[in-house]
């Protein structure tokens, strides 16, 4: 909505349009008003009908009736209308409405024209109320899609200055002391345009108003019209005191213009002066704008160099023990939970709530490493055996071989060295390579969301490449008004970018609307999942990340640690912990698994490997990805039942250099099944396998899910190892 909505205005608007029903043309042009004012926001009702009310019960008694049961009939008509396509039902309304109304008004004897007498009298009433509704619901909807070269003719400013010469052609009938409030009105609004505007089209409205007011109502102080526009186009206060002095000497020189209406006018700028901040938002300077973006995009280059840092220093925390070490390691907790958690009573609890911590704390019980979280303490609560367990790693540590770190550094030095550097390479190289919106493109997004009457309360641009960009932004509104707020910024961002956009709620807070601009998305992902341990351990030593990125890509990926227990399960989360790192930092997913493969290259004297599933379906392309290092064969089941397999070709992470990837097209209602070695391949019957991965296609993700794992447990299987299931479901959005 425009400025007008602001609701001084509104209210200034609502008391005296509705007297334009004292023309000969009854609620011609004030129906029009209302039903746009109130089919945009049903909050609306309350500030048209208290102001119009009062100024029809002082100034036109015999219209209040009439005005009631029309407000009445609108505001029914309003929620008939809020849940369905308006289009030609509100035009319908109207003419109907007008018609009917004209015709109750005429016959009251309210209406002198005698319109009954003359059809053609009805006829362009209505097409002038008709017309006046179309061209203000077009106006707001074509701003929005006009290109750069045409937004002037759909300047939002000619919808402001219509409804102001509406709202004085009503206010001309009411006059006080010779003081006409048709004057006191279009000075205000000359002051409002000249402020807000500040350019050719607050003279069009102050050139248009002095010539109605002059020749259409002899008021002749309406020269000063043009006058006060233009003073207003000045900062600061110099506006109210150029006038001011302006108006003074008009009236030291005793001129024949009305004393009290130059008086009234100088009066109406200090109230404007007091009223100002409220009533102008605040002007989209473009420089500034480009200079916010700039400093945005810069501080979010930086934030991805520290979290690119970051990610260097969990692979060095991860990596920098080598095997010897964590062999000895190893050993201990297989001793400590030999003798102290296989015959503890809150054994399985234990394993289910802390799982994610327990490797970490035994190993720091070993070492002697002492432990100052939150967790940590939570758990020596909870374990009742954990001063035993401090005993008997006292009596470990001694078997812990002790290092020389200095020359475990030294070993790899050079490795390294050239490690880094080939990622950071990579890591430039790919930055380099993408195309950037330039950041006018962002500043008439914005621009042209607050010229729609919205006021942003939050904006930032996170991302600016051409296929990879993400606004977050603020809006101050309430969740019934999102359907609106989606489509008018959709429409923006569609003729501003040049291209489709998605517009994503995020969340509610403290009246206003969070949301985010990305890229259009073609598909959603429905998923599920689920993990068993192996027999003899409540410990999977898989695991798996699920998650959908905030840049229109979603990934999902299952990594096997070697071995089973504790050591697996470490091994597998911290190369999947990593692999979140580096695909958070808005890197190619290749170049990102390349990057992070090189370290896991540069580390092979430790000797420690982890296999790598991961899935990146593109939401924008409706492409996935499959890169398998050391991963299990995955399943894509279309809809037509046919069945297409992606096969493992690679040795797990670290172990080769060449990170490969298998791109594959997708369509609606493919499901996708990811699983570790612990359950599809290890499944000895595989035509059977691939006979009932058809049946259940059909079923929701999880119910796949589940259904395959009885269909592992009751079939025979080749070895008895852990078991993770990916199952996902892709959508047209």
């Amino acid at each position: 909505m425009t400025d007008l909505f602001k609701k001084i205005n509104l209210i200034v608007i609502a008391f005296f349009s509705v007297l334009t029903v004292l023309f000969p043309i009854g609620f011609t042009l004030y129906l029009p008003l209302l039903i746009f004012y109130v089919l945009k926001d049903n909050r609306n009702i309350f500030y048209m009908l208290i102001p119009s009310f009062l100024a029809l019960l002082l100034f036109a008694k015999e219209f209040v009736i009439y005005f009631l049961v029309l407000t009445a009939i609108v505001y029914i008509l309003q929620m008939l209308l809020h849940r369905i396509s308006k289009g030609f039902y509100v035009y319908g309304a109207i003419l109907l409405l007008n018609v009917i109304s004209s015709v109750i008004l005429d016959r009251a004897g309210l209406i002198n024209a005698g319109m009954l007498s003359s059809p053609w009298h009805l006829i362009i009433l209505n097409i002038i109320s008709l017309s006046f509704y179309v061209y203000l619901e077009h106006s707001l909807v074509e701003a929005l899609k006009a290109k750069k070269m045409m937004r002037s003719l759909y300047d939002n400013s000619f919808l402001e200055i219509l409804i102001a010469l509406v709202t004085i052609l009503g206010a001309t009938w009411v006059e006080y002391q010779g003081v006409n409030a048709g004057l006191v009105t279009a000075v205000y609004f000359g002051m409002y345009f000249g402020t807000s505007f500040r350019g050719q089209n607050a003279m069009l409205y102050g050139v248009i108003a002095m010539l109605t007011l002059l020749f259409g109502f002899e008021i002749r102080e309406g020269l000063f019209l043009p006058f006060v526009c233009a003073f207003y186009f000045m900062p600061f206060v110099y506006p109210i005191i150029s006038l001011n002095i302006f108006l003074a000497v008009a009236i030291l020189a005793k001129t024949d213009y009305h004393f009290l209406s130059l008086l009234s006018m100088m009066a109406t700028s200090v109230v404007f002066e007091i009223l100002k901040n409220f009533l102008i938002k605040e002007k989209v300077v473009e420089e500034e704008v480009y200079e916010k973006v700039y400093e945005q995009v810069t501080g979010q280059i930086n934030q991805e160099i520290l979290a690119f840092a970051s990610f260097l220093e969990r692979f060095s925390d991860g990596i920098k023990l080598p095997k010897e070490y964590n062999q000895h390691i190893s050993d201990g907790i297989k001793t400590l939970v030999q003798k102290h958690c296989q015959r503890c009573d809150k054994q399985k609890e234990c394993y289910s709530h802390y799982k994610a911590g327990l490797y970490i704390y035994f190993r720091d019980i070993i070492v002697g490493q002492a432990q100052d979280s939150d967790e940590y303490y939570q758990f020596t609560r909870y374990c009742p055996h954990v001063r035993e367990l401090e005993y008997t790693g006292r009596s470990l540590r001694k078997n812990v071989a002790l290092y020389d770190e200095s020359e475990t550094k030294n070993n790899s030095l050079v490795a390294q060295m050239g490690g880094i550097a080939s990622a950071i390479r990579k890591y430039a190289v790919d930055r380099a390579s993408k195309e950037e919106l330039k950041y006018e493109v962002f500043a008439e997004v914005k621009r042209r969301i607050i010229g729609y009457g919205y006021h942003i309360t939050y904006f930032e641009v996170k991302r600016t490449f051409v296929n990879d960009f993400l606004i977050s932004l603020g809006i101050k509104a309430a969740k019934s008004e999102w359907d609106d707020i989606h489509s008018a910024i959709s429409l923006i961002c569609q003729n501003v970018m040049e291209k489709r956009v998605s517009v994503l709620f995020e969340k509610e807070e403290r009246n206003t609307l969070y949301l985010k601009i990305i890229p259009e998305i073609k598909i959603d992902v429905l998923y599920g999942y689920g993990a068993i341990a192996s027999d003899g351990t409540q410990i999977n030593g898989d695991n798996y990340i699920i998650k959908d990125l905030n840049n229109g890509r979603f990934i999902s990926a299952i990594s096997d640690g070697m071995g089973k227990g504790y050591s697996a399960f470490y091994e597998s989360n911290i190369t999947l912990k990593l692999v979140e790192d580096v695909l958070s930092l808005n890197l190619d997913s290749s170049t990102a698994l390349e990057i992070l493969n090189t370290f896991y290259v540069i580390q092979d004297y430790l000797e420690r490997y982890a296999t790598l599933d991961l899935l990146e379906i593109n939401r924008f392309k409706t492409t996935a990805k499959f890169y398998k290092m050391g991963g299990c064969t995955s399943y894509i089941i279309h809809q037509d039942g046919s069945l297409e397999k992606i096969i493992n070709k690679s040795l797990p992470f670290g172990i080769e250099e060449l990170v490969e990837n298998y791109e594959v097209p997708l369509k609606d209602n493919d499901v996708i099944i990811m699983s570790s070695d612990g359950i599809l391949e290890n499944v000895v019957d595989a035509n059977r396998l691939e006979t009932f991965l058809k049946s259940v296609k059909d079923l929701t993700p999880q119910r796949i899910v589940y259904e395959l794992f009885n269909f592992a447990v009751k079939n025979e299987l080749k070895t008895n190892d852990d078991m993770t299931l990916i199952a996902l479901r892709i959508k047209e959005a």
